[in-house]
């Protein structure tokens, strides 16, 4: 296969578009694991789901992604969330959308994460929470995820100081869950 065919199309960057999350998302999520293709047969899959994708062979990045969620590959998990949110080559599904995206997110996938956040910022497929939605972003920020910075920044604008700290007391909750739990996924 082409690694080079596996280079994700979508169109003129889309951190160029303040306010356009999904696309910067897409971008994200999906890019930085053709480098990491090669090392398992899983990750060989979850390439040629991949390679699937860029050709918008839908229906079969479906298929394969759908295969390995099940038998939790985290970054399979997160693509099959994104085609659950646009409805590619599966009908839209926003809560098998955040299903997906909270196995991947407990395993540390960082776009899933702001994801997660997006999904509750707008309420889709989840419970409509600023509150989660900044906690989200912030899990991926201390991740070291630095483009879910300018999400958290804008989604604090529209919080009160009180509901930044509940929000930060829950990522550093999550973190401290996340690190206690390290290497049982």
């Amino acid at each position: 296969m082409n690694r080079r065919a596996a280079t994700l199309r979508i169109g003129a960057p889309a951190n160029r578009r303040r306010g356009q999350w999904f696309a910067l998302l897409v971008a994200l999520l999906i890019y930085p694991t053709v480098g990491l293709a090669a090392q398992s047969a899983r990750a060989d899959a979850f390439y040629e789901g991949l390679v699937a994708y860029n050709s918008r062979d839908y229906a079969s990045a479906a298929r394969i992604w759908t295969r390995l969620a099940e038998q939790g590959n985290a970054n399979a998990q997160s693509g099959l969330g994104f085609l659950y949110v646009k409805g590619l080559g599966v009908r839209p599904d926003s809560v098998k959308a955040a299903h997906w995206f909270l196995r991947a997110a407990v395993k540390g996938v960082v776009e899933a994460q702001m994801f997660l956040g997006v999904m509750h910022l707008n309420g889709d497929g989840v419970p409509k929470s600023a509150v989660l939605a900044y906690m989200w972003s912030d899990v991926a920020v201390e991740a070291g995820y630095a483009q879910a910075i300018d999400f958290r920044a804008a989604v604090a604008r529209d919080l009160t100081p009180k509901q930044i700290d509940e929000a930060k007391r829950l990522s550093l909750r999550w973190r401290r869950l996340r690190e206690a739990n390290a290497g049982r996924n």
